[in-house]
């Protein structure tokens, strides 16, 4: 018998890891992320910005064009491309071509009215290669690719470069030529007007119109730094790039042109605006304290951190009023499904709900913008728990406009962490217990706008208390009243102001010389699965590094809740070394009748146990390529929550006893990631191939140069791991990188000893 493997329908995400950089597009918004692409938000309605759709591309920096924006990248050998996304249709980016339009690393670039400026540096060896620089000016056109006007290629003496462009002028400096003025009117044919060696080596510069401020470095290992305004037209009695005024300042800058007479200069968190109506003594017109990349817009001032998009009303320059907050960064921690519906929680962008009627293509019907941890879907309502404990009901009757309807807050000493909750009905189950004594609780919702507290699960005086799974009528939950013995209790909830204690069983050992505890369970229908950990070499001391545990799957017969039977026991894992927070520690997630979805271990190993009387056996194994946060399960799909992404998979021919070796269909996706990362001596690396074909893994540090080939030559599509061992390097930046099909991804890894 071949083992069977789940068919994948499709993965929808939205979800990315950073924040990089932004630029505004009339009334919308594009972001650049590390991990996910580019985001497209409506801020049509300032207060409550829209996540419209999004494109995957390489992470880099964005400046608007005509038909949309365009992103100019450097991929990790160090060659820079830049393409331009089409716009047109905002809910439904097009990504054209990249060109690429220059090698070796970027030291200056900018942009304006579709010209793009780039200047790159590429290393000799010091002997016989010369270092060469890279000067490239290149139309940004609405023609799909974009078109190289210029470019030269010389010999390099500068060890820093930094522009600006505005109107048909191009400010340049590098410490081989000092400040340049080139008219680009005809980008094809540039004109040099005027060079100035002055004595400055300016790391950021800025202008619009006649004046440019240059944030110019005089002493770097005492942090100073001075603002240098230049005259860069010029009269009879002023030749351009004349110097008018300085201005010292300590602490690295950052520096942004307003218009023709402002300017915005940030000192860490400080920033302040300087009125240069007078060139000669600019004077201060406002100062506010605001930190992270602050991006000025007409009035309105935009501030970009790896989490958060914040929007300011900037009018008012001595009173900036905050507008609106725009995060969707995070993991998804929880996914709930009820019929054609799927909800999400995402620990920093909100939750989302989806529309399953066509299972290939899912629907994103509304996305919420609140930090959310943990969801539970009911009959066109949806109950949210946020980042500080707090319950939010919202009505899905119009799941295009959901209501929010009323909350419970839990954010209190004497609730500490909401751990589970579970719909049941007009009902909410809710266990409130992280390390506390607070029993499992029930909250009638039956008037939505004025929840109550109906009932607590106690046995005796005993809070019951701990994770717990509602089917139908009855609840599994598992209590330990003398901490010496484990119990699983089945409970009638069709009262839930009264709910009745059906039956009790043990189920493992907490004490005595092999401890046991309960590493996950799912119950539907007449089916408890239950994984049950066995320390056989438990840790003597805090300080002791590993345990070693066995893991056994237990199948029971819970149709007469009076008698649960035990069906079998499968050794599901004999020996399991396991360092505190190990990420190779099984769970058992899900189940659909006789079959036990589980974790394997974080990196994204998915195991189905098909459970019998003294038969079960391990029916199919998988891998996802992606750390695994959450499974549901129903009669077709399996429902997976990784980090940044949720993935269908079908079961239906697995599950059909008159076909249970399915032929092996893999993932449509490309996916790439590393557990941990950051780490200490080594990682893991997970990767799914879409298509069968000839693929190299390498470790490339920052330089580019080869660290180390883990694999080389053909490999069939479907999903694979390599270990990468880092321990003869040190501590740094470094990247994996797959070449497939004439293809590149990459991806950071942080080495830290």
């Amino acid at each position: 018998m071949s083992d069977a493997e789940p068919r994948l329908i499709t993965d929808f995400n939205h979800f990315y890891e950073r924040l990089n950089n932004m630029t505004v597009v009339e009334d919308y918004v594009a972001i650049s992320t590390t991990g996910g692409g580019l985001q497209i938000l409506d801020y049509q309605d300032p207060a409550n910005p829209l996540y419209l759709s999004g494109i995957y591309c390489d992470p880099g920096y964005l400046m608007p064009t005509e038909v949309g924006v365009a992103v100019l990248s450097q991929t990790i050998l160090n060659d820079l491309k830049v393409a331009v996304v089409d716009l047109s249709d905002l809910a439904a980016p097009d990504l054209h071509d990249f060109t690429y339009v220059g090698v070796g690393e970027l030291w200056t670039w900018s942009s304006h009215n579709n010209l793009l400026f780039t200047f790159s540096h590429l290393d000799g060896d010091g002997n016989f290669i010369p270092a060469v620089e890279y000067f490239v000016l290149t139309v940004l056109n609405n023609q799909g690719r974009p078109q190289i006007a210029y470019s030269e290629r010389r010999e390099s003496h500068s060890f820093t470069a930094i522009s600006h462009l505005w109107g048909e002028r191009l400010l340049f400096h590098s410490w081989s030529r000092g400040f340049v003025i080139y008219d680009i009117t005809n980008p094809f044919q540039p004109e040099t007007m005027v060079e100035n060696e002055l004595p400055y080596a300016p790391c950021y510069m800025s202008a619009d119109g006649r004046y440019a401020v240059v944030y110019n470095q005089l002493d770097y290992m005492h942090d100073l730094f001075n603002l240098i305004v230049l005259d860069c037209v010029g009269d009879e009695e002023t030749p351009p790039l004349t110097v008018l005024s300085e201005l010292n300042q300590e602490g690295a800058m950052h520096c942004r042109q307003l218009d023709n007479t402002r300017m915005l200069v940030q000192v860490g968190a400080i920033n302040t605006i300087y009125d240069l109506t007078n060139p000669a003594e600019p004077t201060i017109e406002a100062r506010f304290e605001m930190d992270g990349s602050i991006y000025p817009v007409g009035n309105d001032i935009w501030r970009l951190d790896p989490v958060n998009l914040d929007l300011y009303d900037g009018r008012n320059m001595e009173q900036i009023e905050f507008v609106s907050r725009y995060s969707k960064v995070g993991s998804i921690f929880d996914i709930s499904q009820t019929g054609n519906r799927l909800v999400s929680a995402n620990d920093q962008g909100g939750f989302d709900i989806f529309n399953l009627n066509l299972p290939v293509n899912p629907e994103l019907d509304y996305s919420f913008l609140i930090p959310a941890k943990m969801v539970s879907l009911g009959e066109n309502r949806a109950y949210v728990v946020t980042n500080d404990s707090t319950i939010v009901l919202y009505d899905l009757s119009n799941p295009a406009e959901p209501d929010s309807q009323s909350c419970i807050m839990y954010h209190n000493d004497r609730f500490g962490n909401i751990s589970q909750i579970e719909s049941y009905g007009d009902y909410l189950i809710v266990n409130n217990n992280w390390g506390y004594s607070e029993p499992i609780q029930f909250y009638d919702f039956r008037d939505p706008h004025h929840p109550v507290g109906i009932s607590e699960l106690r046995i005796g005086l005993d809070p019951v208390r701990g994770s717990f799974e509602v089917d139908g009528d009855r609840m599994i939950t598992f209590a330990s009243p003398d901490d010496s013995v484990q119990l699983c209790t089945d409970w009638d909830i069709s009262d839930p102001s009264n709910p009745t204690l059906v039956s009790t069983f043990p189920i493992a050992k907490l004490t005595g010389r092999y401890p046991q505890g309960l590493s996950g369970f799912a119950v539907d229908g007449d089916y408890l699965h239950l994984l049950i950990r066995t320390l056989i070499h438990p840790r003597q001391s805090p300080h002791d590094y590993q345990d070693t545990a066995m893991y056994v799957y237990r199948l029971y017969d819970i149709s007469d809740q009076n008698e649960p039977q035990l069906l079998d026991t499968l050794i599901y894992i004999p020996i399991n070394v396991e360092a505190y927070d190990d990420p190779f520690v099984p769970e058992l997630m899900t189940a659909k009748g006789i079959y036990a979805v589980i974790r394997r271990d974080k990196l994204g190993s998915i195991d189905i146990i098909e459970g019998w009387r003294n038969s079960s056996r391990r029916k199919a194994s998988f891998e996802t390529a992606q750390p695994v946060n959450d499974i549901i399960a129903n009669e077709q799909f399996l429902y997976i929550a990784t980090g940044r992404s949720i993935s269908v998979w079908d079961m239906e021919d697995l599950l059909s006893t008159g076909n249970p070796d399915m032929p092996v269909v893999f993932p449509k996706t490309f996916m790439l990631s590393a557990f941990p990362n950051p780490f200490n001596s080594s990682t893991t690396i997970s990767y799914s191939l879409p298509t069968s074909g000839r693929y190299a893994i390498d470790v490339i540090d920052l330089q580019g140069r080869l660290v180390t080939r883990l694999s080389d030559g053909w490999h069939e599509a479907g999903c694979y791991r390599e270990v990468w061992d880092g321990g003869k390097v040190g501590s740094g930046l470094y990247n994996i990188v797959i070449d497939y099909n004439g293809n590149r991804s990459s991806l950071p890894l942080v080495l830290i000893k």
